[in-house]
């Protein structure tokens, strides 16, 4: 846990950073690296407990900006961040609509939506936007479903509790392919 002189002290970098130029926030080529490192980064917020409803407390942004500008050398702000959590909510939403179509589904092994070509054609004439992602891997698509997605027991995309012990100290999670441990609720309050 964080000292009141260290939040304080990484309160004045982040305001410092608002306050400077956020030409390097706005110009940023987002690599795959740097997409997914956010991604974990609000995953453990989220495991922390740090993440109620869909917004993250304060402190969750500080430490993430920080993380996130130690480990690229660079100056996002909390608005830079937000707006990439923004984006991705975008993507989760935008693959969520598609796998809810009659004729797509997920591809595990590429890790993209699939359907028949005239299932393509025919939804993207009415929705020319989703063509892009006709041949595109979404690497990280299941723990986008852990930070946006409804947590339902479905078997296509989402957590899988079903069958959680929930009297254990921990839950594991099942996110497609990935395991995760999870406090208990009860230890977070």
């Amino acid at each position: 846990m964080q000292s009141a002189t260290d939040i304080a002290i990484i309160y004045a970098e982040e305001k410092e950073a608002r306050t400077s130029s956020n030409s390097e926030c706005l110009g940023t080529n987002w690599t795959p690296t740097m997409d997914c490192y956010p991604i974990e980064l609000l995953l453990d917020q989220v495991l922390r407990g740090n993440k109620i409803g869909h917004k993250f407390v304060s402190e969750a942004w500080i430490e993430m900006v920080r993380l996130f500008n130690a480990k690229f050398g660079c100056r996002h702000d909390k608005d830079g961040l937000r707006n990439r959590y923004k984006h991705l909510r975008g993507q989760y939403n935008d693959i969520k609509v598609l796998l809810d179509q009659s004729g797509f589904s997920w591809d595990e092994t590429g890790e993209m939506v699939t359907a028949e070509d005239y299932v393509w054609d025919s939804y993207t004439k009415v929705h020319p936007d989703a063509q892009s992602y006709r041949n595109k891997s979404v690497p990280s698509y299941h723990k986008l479903c852990v930070l946006y997605g409804e947590e339902i027991c479905n078997g296509r995309y989402s957590i899988s509790i079903c069958n959680a012990d929930l009297d254990s100290e921990e839950l594991d999670l099942r996110i497609g392919r990935f395991l995760v441990s999870a406090i208990r609720a009860s230890q977070i309050i």
